[in-house]
C-alpha cells in the first residue's frame, strides 16, 4: 500500500481555529439523522464520501504510522462464547481524550483519529440515544489471507456488552475486487441473503450490533485493508 503524507484537513478557513473534533462533528451532523434512521429501518446503512478524500488520506497516514510502528497486535474475538483468532488481522483499541488512559496495549489515538472517534461518538450517540463516549473502538489492519468468520458483534451472551451500533470507517487509499476483503452482512428479515459491501476508502458502514451477522472475505494479493470501528453503547448513566 502506498503511504500517504500526513497532510491535514480540507476544512474551510472559517473552521481553521475550531478543534478538530468540532470540525469533524460539523461534517457528521449533516449525515447523522439519515444514517440512524436507515439503521433503525433496515439495520444497515452505507455512506460514501463521509469526510472527503484528503481527510481520509490524513487519517490513513496516522493509522499506518501506528501499524508500521508495531502498535497493532494479533486480533481475537468471541461470538456465542466461542473465541476465534482472526488470521491475518492485527488490531488495537485507541485511547481517546483525557478520560481514557493510554497504555502499551492501548496507545493514545493520534490527533485526527482521536477527533473523528470523539465526534462520531458525540454526534451519532446523541442521535441514536446512546452513550456519547468513544472508548469502545478498534483500528484493524487485515493482510493477505486475513478475514472474519460470520458473527454478531453483540450476541447477548454477556450482560456487560452494551454495544448497540457498529460504525466501520474504511481507510484504504484504493481498492479493487481482486484484492478481496469484502464485508458481507446478513440481516434480520433478509431471508439469509448476503449483501456485499466493498471496503472503499472514505466509506462508512453502520449497522445494528445485535442483529446483523456479518463476515469479511479473505484479503488476497498485496493489499492491506484498514478499518476503524467505533461501537456505540447503551448509555449506562
Amino acid at each position: 500500500m502506498k503511504r500517504a503524507k500526513a497532510a491535514c484537513l480540507l476544512f474551510t478557513a472559517a473552521n481553521a481555529f475550531a478543534p478538530l473534533s468540532t470540525q469533524i462533528a460539523r461534517v457528521l451532523e449533516k449525515r447523522a439523522d439519515a444514517v440512524v434512521a436507515e439503521v433503525e429501518a433496515s439495520g444497515l446503512c452505507v455512506v460514501d464520501g463521509l469526510l472527503g478524500a484528503e481527510t481520509c488520506a490524513a487519517m490513513r497516514a496516522e493509522a499506518l504510522a501506528l501499524y508500521d510502528g508495531g502498535a497493532l497486535a494479533a486480533s481475537t474475538s468471541k461470538s456465542f462464547d466461542v473465541a476465534f483468532e482472526k488470521k491475518g488481522v492485527v488490531a488495537t483499541g485507541l485511547a481517546v481524550g483525557d478520560g481514557d488512559a493510554a497504555s502499551a496495549a492501548r496507545p493514545a489515538a493520534p490527533p485526527l483519529l482521536s477527533a473523528y472517534l470523539a465526534a462520531l461518538g458525540e454526534v451519532f450517540g446523541a442521535r441514536a440515544g446512546l452513550a456519547a463516549h468513544a472508548r469502545n473502538n478498534k483500528l484493524a489492519a487485515t493482510t493477505v489471507g486475513g478475514g472474519y468468520p460470520l458473527h454478531l458483534d453483540n450476541d447477548g451472551g454477556d450482560a456487560r456488552d452494551r454495544r448497540r451500533l457498529t460504525c466501520i470507517y474504511y481507510l484504504q487509499e484504493s481498492w479493487t475486487p481482486d484484492e478481496g476483503g469484502e464485508f458481507f452482512a446478513v440481516g434480520a428479515g433478509w431471508d439469509f441473503e448476503r449483501r456485499k459491501v466493498e471496503p472503499v476508502g472514505d466509506r462508512l458502514v453502520a449497522f445494528d450490533a445485535r442483529s446483523f451477522f456479518h463476515s469479511v472475505d479473505p484479503v488476497v494479493g498485496d493489499g492491506t485493508r484498514l478499518a476503524l470501528t467505533l461501537w456505540l453503547e447503551d448509555d449506562d448513566g
